[in-house]
């Protein structure tokens, strides 16, 4: 019998299908590459990673709701998107529609982002999960150990 380090069950991966994905970046044109096709790219590349905004509300979301919140309609949509975005810069494939998520925007906003994400341009809020509590017990005795060293005779 396989033991876990936590209590309770074990639950399988998620999976996701791509169901709303934009077609991949492709030049119709038959030419060397040039300058303009390089800005081109860049500027599209850009406007479409979006990986470190989704993977921060799913976390951000998870952390607000508990343990159950990545069982949420919501997070498991987030975590698709996550899976997605994740491997853009692989494979081209995005997604331009955040309208499934919009509420998530706004109840962040309300609430405010986790402690433990450092958030210094959002507002935050004092986490209640494991990661908050182990955020806050390592900053503790980082501040500890930070004080020690000033007081030290060189």
């Amino acid at each position: 019998m396989t033991q876990f380090i936590f209590p309770g069950s074990c639950v399988e991966p998620a999976t996701f299908e791509n169901d709303f994905l934009e077609d991949n970046y492709r030049s119709s044109e038959d030419k060397p590459v040039d300058q303009n096709d390089i800005e081109k790219f860049l500027t599209w590349y850009f406007a479409r990673d979006n990986v470190g905004i989704v993977n921060n509300m799913h976390l951000a979301y998870c952390d607000l709701i508990g343990p159950d919140g990545p069982f949420r309609l919501e997070s498991l949509i987030l975590g698709q998107m996550c899976n997605i975005a994740v491997d853009f810069a692989k494979h081209g494939e995005y997604f331009a529609d955040l309208t499934a998520v919009e509420y998530i925007t706004d109840e962040l906003k309300d609430h405010g982002y986790p402690d433990f994400m450092e958030k210094v341009n959002k507002e935050k809020r004092v986490s209640t999960g494991v990661l908050g509590m182990l955020y806050r017990d390592v900053k503790s005795k980082e501040e500890e150990a930070v004080a020690a060293f000033v007081r030290q005779d060189y």
